[in-house]
Formats: structure tokens, sequence, C-alpha cells
């Protein structure tokens, strides 16, 4: 697919040399992908050297800054509020509900730390703190089977 992409790059390059004068959608139209795709390419192909080959392959996908940890002063508050939940609350704060009063105690006394925004986040961590409990595999035991046709 890869392949298919940078060929269809290539073509654009060679169709803009040839034909300057042509615009978005008869390009669009030749190449066989849409305008916008023409537009983008367009702009990153007039900014790059004629002859350079790098500027046909794409950029990467991959996130341009990975995701802000989570402290431990954050997890030992996640956990206290999972241990002891605040007054008022007669049940075992789940996620969502950590994740309200996370934000009301750093309104009251700030840890200065990327609090998470995500409740996959903190049910992750209550996770591997064995915090939500799993019920045990079953121990399936097999059982004999009937002779054909009996019942």
């Amino acid at each position: 697919m890869e392949e298919q992409w940078q060929v269809d790059r290539a073509y654009l390059r060679v169709l803009r040399q040839q034909h300057p004068d042509w615009s978005y959608r008869q390009l669009a139209e030749q190449v066989g992908r849409s305008q916008d795709w023409v537009k983008k390419w367009s702009k990153r192909l007039k900014t790059a050297d004629p002859t350079d080959d790098s500027v046909l392959k794409g950029h990467s996908r991959r996130p341009k800054h990975p995701p802000p940890s989570i402290t431990p002063a954050v997890v030992e508050r996640i956990l206290a509020i999972r241990d002891q939940p605040p007054t008022g609350l007669n049940r075992t704060p789940g996620p969502v509900a950590i994740k309200y009063y996370l934000q009301q105690q750093e309104r009251q006394e700030p840890l200065g730390h990327y609090l998470p925004r995500s409740t996959s986040t903190i049910w992750r961590i209550l996770d591997q703190h064995q915090r939500i409990l799993r019920p045990p595999p079953r121990e399936h035991e097999p059982t004999a089977r009937a002779e054909p046709y009996e019942f």
C-alpha cells in the first residue's frame, strides 16, 4: 500500500511539473485522489527539492510526544481514595468517582503533577496494585461422553 502511495505522489510531482497551470481538481482527477490529498501533497512537494525522493515518503503516524507518565505521588493519591473513600460516599469508589475526587483534592492541595484524564488509566493503576478483584479461573472437569444413540 505504501508503495502505491509513493507512486501516486511521484505521479503528482510529474504532473505538477508538466502542467503547472492545472487546478487541484484537474490534478485530483488525473491522479485518482481527492482534492484535499492533492492540496496537502502539492504543498509538501513545493517546499522540497524536485529531485529529492525522500519527500515522497509519508510522515510517521506515531505520536510526536509520548503521553506524560503518572508519578508515584498521584498513584498514591488514587490508591488512598480507593482504600479510604471520602466521607459521604457509601461505596467503594470506581474510576469515575476516583477521577472526580482526585480533581477535588488537586484544587485543595495541589501536587503539581499530571493527573490522568482517562478512567481507563485509573482502572489500569487499580488493576496493577491489586485493587480490582478478579474471579479465579474456573477449573473444568471433563465429563464422559455418551455412546452414540444412547439417551
